[in-house]
């Protein structure tokens, strides 16, 4: 009885962080501007905002390049780097790390 309990207890555990975990995940998108601007824009899944979050771009050796924060609209405007190849980081916290291309940025 106790070995039921405990496996019962367990997967009621881990049935209830692995849901959590999935109601939180990470949205952002970038897109080139009107001359060299990069805009980009974050949420999380689950509508909260995503104000404040880290957002670095570097270049394809992983040389920081520039970096920011989401405004409270969760919206930032970035220079297009000199370089072609390029990432723009989304950094929410662990479990929450979107990366973006260059090659992915729509136009």
């Amino acid at each position: 009885m106790l070995i039921n309990r405990i496996i019962i207890g367990s997967t009621f555990i881990l049935a209830f962080t692995t849901g959590s975990g999935w109601a939180h995940s990470p949205i952002f998108t970038c897109f080139f501007s009107e001359g060299a601007v990069i805009s980009c824009e974050g949420a999380f899944s689950d509508g909260s905002n995503a104000a404040g979050t880290a957002i670095e771009v570097k270049d394809a050796h992983g040389n920081l390049l520039s970096s920011g924060k989401l405004d409270f609209t969760g919206s930032i405007e970035l220079k297009k780097p000199a370089v072609d190849d390029f990432t723009i980081l989304f950094d929410g916290g662990p479990g929450h790390q979107l990366q973006v291309r260059s090659s992915d940025i729509l136009h």
